[in-house]
């Protein structure tokens, strides 16, 4: 059994009929929900795609808080291993990341890593 960590763009993805990549993701997801591959999921990333369900300009209509709610509460929390980080793991990033020179928002990626 393979263990994937699944960010926010693959999740929308897969759960979003109208979204371009949905035949990649969907899957992907499939393969969690069968017990074939381990999903994981950063506690992080549920706030992110609780956000970008409710935004995200999907057909025929946008998806509404409670459904974005039911998504994530049947597809994520139910499948798959929330992780979440310490004030250390946060800390030993912010410190990579200062020493590297690297800034602004591409620490909400090298948190996922």
């Amino acid at each position: 059994m393979k263990k994937f960590l699944f960010d926010t763009s693959t999740l929308v993805a897969a759960l979003v009929e109208s979204h371009p990549k949905q035949t990649l993701a969907l899957p992907r997801l499939q393969r969690i929900k069968k017990g074939i591959d381990k999903g994981v999921v950063s506690a992080h990333s549920l706030a992110e795609l609780y956000n970008i369900l409710t935004i995200f300009p999907a057909k025929p209509r946008r998806i509404s808080a409670q459904e974005a709610q039911q998504l994530i509460q049947q597809n994520v929390l139910d499948v798959f291993e929330v992780i979440t980080l310490s004030e250390q793991d946060y800390m030993s990033v912010i410190k990579h990341l200062s020493e590297s020179g690297i800034i602004g928002g591409v620490i909400y990626d090298a948190l996922m890593v």
